[in-house]
């Protein structure tokens, strides 16, 4: 029974091995015949695309000029849209360099109120205990701004052939409190200046200035400006000596040193010669300094400036012993210079403690948006701040406060840039659309042919598919090749402007949108042709005798078809307006709700957008009357011209209706595209140019806040008027003070409301002179509402600043147009205003009238939309009497700057001269700036942008050619036929061109005047967007130049575009070979 089963058992196994085994073998003939079937179709396949390839190639080769100007679009539409991406890549890095311009490669700067100085040992030492080593980069400065520079070989005294160098200076000390005085006098060539001690190893370690070219100073050695080497007559290699006081250098480690000093001896002035390292401009330095007002600048290295110290002091020492002048202090102070240098504590006294981000430190403000970008430096600064003692020290991130500054306007270019390269893209679909169209009704007889013969309608639609490609691949490769090279070519040049390393290879996305070019536009452009190609009658395709143009077309429609088939216009367009819709419903207030300000510029460029097309579209229809328009002033203009021309030229018009809108659509978005790219680019430029000149204020600037608390700054400010009033090309001078609470300690806040008293606003009240918008920029202080007072009647900005200084002006105030409408003004000379200001714990109200409301002021916070913290205008004397109990004088009322205007006949030297001589004047303790320093930097974006803005119009311009070119080829060949018949009766050849160039100048002009009034209402639409964004008042600028251009181009175009075809054409040997044709 067992060996019974047991064999069973084994049938059975073998039965299924058996049925396995053919199952294998089935299962394995079926997938190689599936295989074999992959390999045919492929097969197949490949042979459709090789001759179908090379059946385009034949083609190309009989029209050489057509295949060339159809690449040649491909190529400048990818080899533009590629470099905008790549720009896009490095846009990020030019705006993080403009960040770093004005507040140099400092991420956070640690000060003491005061400038009081810092223990750097212990601050480290805490840091270095309590935080990981992202927070380990930093660096300990001292800035001093009274030190003074003199050129050695200018002192009268002073021999190099003859003196020893150390002598001399040694000399000058005789007298300690004399050295500098001595050499003030001595010396024909010197400059005060600031003096900014580093430690130039611990600053190469933070990466700060990466790209500073200039030798580091070392003991005996520093580095100066280009300015102060100027006024200096010196030259690298040259010595000069500087002179600083241990009252306000180094004062904590001197203190400590010369506290056993007598009495009669001031030992708290030295002078250390030093040999000129090298020389830099300003320029060079901002990216180690940030903003410079002082262009008068020294560099000392720090942990070599005791031991210079030292070394003049032992050599004051050695002139004293013999002397016998030695005191007993002097005995101790040598040894203790020696334990400053050797114990390192010039680290325990300095005023400011640089830190910087871990490297690479440009990757924290990089590819992201600027809400994350600030979340992570905050977090990074905030434990800082914490371990330091957060309540008591001041902290300021400068560069993520101007990247914040430049945020806006790079989502702005970015979006500007995206909506070029969503036009480009559109313009590339109509184009290779025109190169299909033109091909596919060039080959309507042999496509006829192939249908008669039994082609399928898949493999015609993939011939044509093939066919467009054919245009595409080749100028997609050879504008990716052209970009790399490019990019290769000006990787050196790129990163020395961007001061950044960049990667010269294209980026993914670019190559993404270059591949979405060459391969997805011809296919998505290809629709058309393929339909046209497939809907003809093939009776129709081989009839090669009749013109296929007409100027009827004749529809039959069922009525009842009609009633059942939907409007696929209306519901393309009523479902697009609910799609946008809905959109904005849920996305608008998602981006208010949350301030995402990339988000909201994103939306409203996308109504732009569709603002765009729409208007577009609707111009379209206008087209037909706008051309008759200008055929009427064409032949006006021409009236001797032939009646038969204008007749031919308008029937030619109507033939060539639908193939011309196409052309006309193309040429009209690209001017509307010119127009908006040069609105956005003045927008752009005119925000930064504006924020400059309001920062300013007028020609110069200078910031007095330091000077007045220092003392004895009135007799200097005669000088200076005295000065400046000497100085012929100064047109004029004013003055603004600090704010109203800013140097009285029991105010602590000022508001404003009106009478009712609600909602009280934190205002700021400053004080101006009587002819302050006289002297700022013209478009500062206009008046939006003015209150004429006494028998003055004129309107004028400058009058309202002497009405402050009126009787009846004296308790008035020039206020924000914001709060007219917020509190709800009447609008009348008694209209009143309610002060609420804040006496430490009490406070008391003051009534106040407005004079005017204005939007704009210089160096003044103006706006049309209410915010707290807005300026209102007073004059000096109101200013104290509105703080009468605080202030014993009028001259109490702080000045925070004097404005200075130039006549238009300044010169930069006359500017440079004055500047320096204020610097001189107030010892160095004001701050001067110039507005052409200011715009400087903006001129220069400026040119980059045209450049960039310039290719881009040329690449608009050259497709709009390219368009026209293959309408017009197309129109000639359709035309040949009737070409023949009006040479035969006797039309001669000029005669045929000029018809042709006016249907081309009249479609071209026609599409340039709408696209000219679509780019206006957009440029305009565009402006008064960015105003209310910003709350900037800028104007929008008629480019009148480009109208010029466009009606050069639409002539040049026309004739360059006609003037190919009908040359070949209306030879007299082809005549005949037309009429059979």
């Amino acid at each position: 029974m067992e060996n019974t089963e047991k064999n069973k058992n084994i049938n059975d196994t073998n039965l299924i091995n058996e049925k396995s085994t053919k199952i294998q073998k089935k299962n394995e003939k079926k997938n190689t015949k599936e295989k074999n079937g992959i390999i045919k179709k492929l097969n197949i396949f490949m042979g459709y695309v090789s001759l179908y390839t090379k059946l385009s190639i034949r083609d190309h080769k009989k029209k050489i000029g057509h295949f060339i100007i159809g690449c040649l679009s491909i190529y400048v539409v990818v080899l533009i849209v590629v470099l905008l991406i790549m720009c896009l890549n490095f846009s990020p890095i030019i705006f993080l360099m403009l960040s770093e311009q004005n507040s140099g490669e400092i991420d956070m700067t640690v000060q003491l109120p005061f400038n009081a100085p810092m223990n750097y040992t212990k601050m480290s030492n805490i840091i270095k205990e309590h935080l990981p080593n992202d927070y380990q980069l930093h660096t300990p400065r001292w800035k001093d701004r009274n030190v003074y520079a003199h050129n050695l070989r200018s002192c009268k005294s002073y021999n190099a052939s003859v003196d020893d160098m150390y002598d001399y200076i040694t000399n000058s000390h005789r007298k300690w409190y004399q050295t500098r005085n001595y050499l003030l006098e001595d010396c024909a060539y010197n400059h005060q200046a600031n003096a900014y001690l580093m430690d130039m190893k611990r600053e190469k370690k933070l990466e700060i200035c990466k790209n500073w070219n200039h030798r580091y100073p070392s003991k005996g050695k520093i580095l100066i400006s280009n300015v102060l080497a100027d006024d200096l007559h010196v030259k690298v290699n040259d010595t000069i000596v500087v002179s600083f006081s241990t009252r306000e250098m180094y004062t904590t480690v001197f203190n400590e040193m010369l506290t056993n000093i007598q009495a009669n001896i001031d030992a708290m002035m030295y002078s250390i010669p030093y040999t000129v390292e090298d020389i830099f401009s300003i320029g060079q330095i901002s990216c180690k300094l940030g903003t410079v007002s002082n262009q008068y600048i020294v560099i000392i290295e720090m942990t070599t400036f005791f031991e210079d110290v030292t070394e003049i002091f032992q050599h004051l020492s050695n002139m004293r012993i013999e002397n016998n002048e030695i005191s007993y202090a002097e005995i101790h102070v040598s040894p203790l210079l020696y334990k400053v240098q050797n114990d390192k504590k010039y680290y325990e006294d300095v005023n400011q403690i640089i830190f910087n981000l871990p490297g690479p430190r440009s990757s924290w403000y990089l590819g992201q948006s600027f809400d994350t970008i600030a979340k992570s430096v905050i977090q990074w600064s905030s434990k800082i701040a914490w371990y330091l003692g957060f309540h008591e020290i001041y902290t300021s991130l400068d560069v993520l406060k101007e990247f914040q500054t430049n945020s806006t306007m790079s989502s702005f270019l970015n979006l500007t840039f995206t909506i070029i390269v969503l036009l480009l893209l559109l313009l590339s679909v109509f184009l290779i659309n025109c190169l299909m169209m033109v091909s596919v009704e060039s080959k309507t007889h042999q496509l006829g042919i192939q249908r008669m013969v039994g082609m399928k309608r898949k493999n015609m639609i993939f011939m044509i598919l093939v066919h467009g490609l054919s245009y595409s691949l080749p100028g997609t490769v050879l504008a990716f090749l052209t970009a790399q090279i490019l990019i290769l070519y000006f990787q050196s040049m790129i990163e020395e402007i961007l001061k950044h390393s960049i990667t010269p290879i294209l980026t993914f996305k670019a190559v993404v949108f270059g591949v979405g070019l060459g391969l997805v536009v011809p296919i998505i452009a290809s629709y058309f042709p393929i339909k046209k190609a497939l809907s003809s009658n093939i009776r129709d395709s081989l009839d090669r005798r009749h013109n296929k143009l007409s100027g009827y077309v004749i529809t039959i429609e069922s009525k009842l078809y009609k009633v059942i088939n939907a409007n696929k216009t209306l519901i393309a367009i009523g479902g697009s307006f609910s799609l946008i819709g809905g959109l904005l419903c849920y996305f608008l207030p998602a981006a208010l709700i949350s301030m995402n300000i990339a988000n909201i510029l994103s939306i409203l460029f996308a109504v732009l957008l569709c603002m765009l097309f729409g208007m577009i579209m609707l111009s379209m229809n206008l087209q037909p009357m706008i051309e008759q328009i200008v055929l009427f002033i064409v032949f006006f203009i021409f009236f001797w011209e032939k009646k038969g021309i204008n007749i031919i030229t308008r029937k030619n018009l109507l033939s060539h209706k639908l193939k011309n809108k196409k052309t006309a659509i193309m040429f009209a978005m690209s001017i509307t595209c010119i127009i908006f790219l040069q609105s956005v680019s003045d927008v752009e430029l005119n925000t930064m140019e504006y924020n400059a000149r309001v920062g300013i204020g007028a020609d110069v600037r200078v910031n007095m806040r330091y000077a007045f608390n220092s003392g004895n700054f009135w007799p200097l400010l005669k000088n200076a008027e005295d000065y400046l009033s000497q100085i012929q090309e100064v047109r004029d001078w004013a003055y603004l003070s600090e704010s109203f609470e800013y140097r009285i300690k029991n105010v602590t806040n000022v508001k404003i409301s009106n009478t009712g008293r609600v909602d009280p606003y934190r205002t700021s009240i400053r004080a101006i002179s009587s002819n302050l918008f006289d002297v700022v920029e013209p478009n500062l202080g206009k008046t939006k509402f003015h209150f004429t007072i006494s028998e003055l009647e004129n309107e004028m900005s400058s009058i309202q600043t002497e009405q402050l200084y009126s009787y009846e002006g004296e308790d008035r105030m020039i206020f924000p147009i914001a709060y007219k409408d917020e509190f709800v003004m009447e609008g009348n000379i008694n209209d009143k205003l309610v002060l609420k200001i804040y006496n430490s714990d009490l406070f008391y109200w003051k009534e106040i009238k407005p004079l005017s409301y204005i939007d704009s002021a210089p160096l003044s916070k103006m706006s049309k939309v209410m915010e707290s913290g807005l300026t209102s205008l007073v004059s000096f004397p109101a200013m104290y009497e509105l703080g009468r109990e605080y202030f014993t004088s009028i001259k109490d009322v702080p000045i925070h700057c004097m404005l200075i205007s130039f006549y238009p006949n300044a010169t930069t030297t006359t500017k440079k001269m004055v500047k320096s001589q204020l610097l001189t004047i107030f010892n160095m303790k004001v701050n001067v700036d110039t507005l052409d320093s200011e715009l400087e930097f903006t001129q220069d974006v400026r040119t980059i942008l045209n450049y960039a803005f310039s290719a881009i119009t040329v690449a608009f311009s050259l497709i709009a050619f390219f368009s026209l070119s293959n309408i017009m080829y197309m129109n000639i060949m359709e035309q040949k036929q009737e070409i023949g018949i009006l040479r035969s009766l006797g039309l001669n050849r000029f005669s045929l061109i000029k018809i042709y160039i006016y249907e081309g100048f009249t479609i071209l002009m026609s599409a340039g005047i709408l696209g000219i009034i679509v780019g206006y209402i957009l440029g305009v639409t565009i402006m008064k967007q960015r105003t209310e964004f910003i709350q900037i008042p800028l104007q929008f600028s008629f480019p009148y130049i480009l109208v010029l251009v466009v009606l050069g181009c639409c002539i040049v175009s026309s004739i360059l575009a006609t003037i190919g075809p009908l040359l070949s054409l209306s030879k007299q040997n082809k005549i005949i070979k037309l009429l059979k044709e």
